[in-house]
């Protein structure tokens, strides 16, 4: 009868162990999940803002520079450049510090260039920004796939 109990004893205490060590697991998983889906939002805010960035100097180099839907254009730049800048100041991804920087110094780039931008300027900003682009994408989708693990 000893033996049973002290039997029973030790299964239970070694379930207990493995219950503690599953719960510590699983509780550490969430914390890290919740890190990258917080770190991947914030990444996705900046893609998107260049993004929308992108699209309007696309249309900006398409038209005549000395018309007036040109200058609405430059207008739209300018203010997706400020919200860009306005997320990025918001933004607490240590991490991912060189990128933000980078895109920090894109922006203060686009905020200095004044209307009309000469053809170079717009090459010049559009190869910035589609590198910039393609860096986000990359650590946007590595997040997902960690998330995912």
């Amino acid at each position: 009868m000893l033996k049973v109990k002290n039997l029973t004893f030790k299964a239970t205490l070694i379930f207990s162990i493995f219950v503690v060590i599953y719960s510590l697991t699983l509780y550490l998983n969430s914390q890290r999940n919740e890190k990258a889906l917080e770190a991947e939002k914030s990444l996705m805010i900046q893609h998107t803002n260049l993004l929308q960035n992108r699209i309007a100097l696309i249309q900006f180099a398409k038209t005549n520079p000395s018309s007036d839907r040109a200058y609405q254009i430059f207008e739209l730049i300018k203010q997706s450049n400020k919200k860009g800048l306005e997320d990025l100041e918001k933004t607490t991804q240590e991490e991912y510090s060189s990128l933000l920087e980078k895109t920090k110094q894109y922006y203060q780039k686009q905020k200095e260039t004044t209307f009309p931008p000469q053809k170079n300027v717009l090459v010049q900003l559009l190869t910035e920004q589609t590198n910039l682009i393609l860096e986000y994408q990359f650590l946007i989708k590595k997040l997902t796939l960690q998330a995912q693990q």
